[in-house]
């Protein structure tokens, strides 16, 4: 519980979110996927702050509001990655099923105990934990190589 209850005290206190504003190294280099990205920076960021005031009736729609949100988003860049021949397209398709699959099982956790502060903050720092890895790694990954395919179709 450590972890998560400084993390959210932190942003409590004034401090921010650690890691949850958005700046340019987050960009892949796709526009509406940076787009997407920020938006998703900002509900985490949300969540957090209704988590940290003590919000709980906040949680509840945000986390709902953020599933779907990140089911859209996920089918957005899965449909890209399909379109452009993505070679790494299942393994990165696979890190998105496993965090809906993560998330959806805190929220049912949360479910059966929407007052408990712990588990929002759990499932709050888990997302924006992965949600900065995952950007900076597999999406930033796929960036890469979609500006290569741009680059290559303007080269023919």
């Amino acid at each position: 519980m450590g972890r998560a209850r400084r993390f959210v005290q932190g942003f409590s206190r004034g401090e921010g979110v650690p890691g949850m504003e958005w700046k340019r190294e987050f960009e892949i280099g796709h526009e509406a996927i940076d787009a997407q990205h920020q938006e998703l920076f900002a509900h985490v960021g949300g969540l957090l702050a209704a988590i940290a005031g003590g919000r709980q009736e906040q949680v509840g729609p945000a986390l709902q509001f953020l599933h779907r949100y990140v089911l859209d988003h996920f089918a957005a860049e899965q449909g890209l990655m399909a379109a452009a021949g993505y070679p790494q397209a299942d393994a990165h398709a696979a890190e998105h099923a496993r965090f809906a699959k993560d998330l959806l099982a805190l929220e049912t956790q949360r479910g059966g105990n929407p007052g408990n502060p712990w588990l929002a903050s759990k499932l709050a720092v888990g997302l924006a934990s992965w949600l900065r890895q995952h950007v900076l790694g597999a999406d930033r990954e796929l960036g890469r190589f979609l500006r290569a395919q741009g680059e290559r179709s303007a080269a023919e």
